[in-house]
C-alpha cells in the first residue's frame, strides 16, 4: 500500500492514501476473480478497461472518444 500511496502523491493525487486504497481493492478483487475464472482473454480485456478507466479517474484525464 505505501508504494501505491507514494505514486498517487507523485503525481499530485488530492487523496492519495484513498486513490491507493481503492486501487489496491480493484488489484485485489481482479486477482481473486482470475482465480475463481482462470485464465480467460474477454475477462482479460475487460479487467483492464476496469483499471484504466480508474486511473483516468483518478488522474482526471478525459476517456478517449470512441468511433
Amino acid at each position: 500500500m505505501q508504494g501505491s500511496c507514494q505514486f498517487f502523491q507523485v503525481i499530485g493525487s488530492l487523496q492519495p492514501y484513498q486513490d491507493a486504497q481503492v486501487l489496491t481493492g480493484l488489484i485485489r478483487r481482479m486477482e481473486y476473480q482470475g482465480l475463481l475464472h482462470g485464465p480467460q482473454r474477454q475477462a482479460g480485456d475487460e479487467m483492464l478497461d476496469i483499471l484504466t478507466r480508474q486511473l483516468r479517474l483518478v488522474l482526471g484525464t478525459p476517456q478517449p472518444l470512441r468511433g
